[in-house]
């Protein structure tokens, strides 16, 4: 145990000593982002979040200043890092999360606090911190938990029948559909 008196002697004013630095780091994390009245897509999935959300952007960024998550800095210390890096230039943030426990994805939406979400997919990886495959599904849902207690909206692959009945289950849930299938019902021009 370190002395605090070693490293912030006390009525430093360029110290803020606190109980939980990564509580606080988060806290000021969403704090930050309520500061900011942009439209927040919040990715996250068993496989191909960073290909997603870099996809995203890359599209996003022609019309719009669109800040998101820098490689796959996912994770608790990573995502409010990325929510931290939103300024006045930006316009859009697409912000990535990933899961190894249950409660992952529900602490992180809390922070980042999405107006859109979009799940990959959901998968039988980190079984082992999710206990099944229904506990990552339970895990992943948290962002169409928090979608559609706050008014927000999900990109739903409709060719997904695990993401579909995910949806189904949630009430007040907005939702934007897009699959292959899904669109291989409409007759195209040849």
């Amino acid at each position: 145990i370190v002395d605090e008196k070693e490293y912030a002697k006390e009525g430093d004013e360029r110290y803020i000593l606190v109980e939980d630095c990564l509580t606080t780091f988060k806290e000021l994390a969403r704090e930050h982002r309520r500061h900011f009245e942009i439209p927040v897509v919040g990715i996250t999935g068993t496989n191909g979040k960073t290909t997603t959300k870099e996809l995203i952007t890359r599209v996003l960024s022609v019309k719009y200043n669109v800040t998101s998550t820098q490689g796959n800095l996912n994770n608790d210390i990573g995502m409010p890092l990325s929510v931290l890096n939103i300024n006045s230039e930006t316009q859009l943030a697409v912000i990535e999360m990933g899961a190894n426990h249950p409660d992952d994805i529900e602490k992180l939406v809390k922070v980042c606090e999405p107006d859109y979400g979009l799940i990959t997919n959901v998968g039988k990886a980190h079984l082992l911190g999710f206990g099944s495959f229904e506990g990552v599904k339970k895990a992943k849902g948290k962002l169409y938990d928090y979608l559609a207690e706050h008014g927000g909206s999900i990109f739903l692959n409709a060719d997904d029948r695990d993401l579909v009945a995910m949806a189904a289950e949630r009430k007040g849930l907005n939702v934007i559909d897009y699959g292959i299938e899904y669109w291989g019902a409409m007759v195209l021009p040849s």
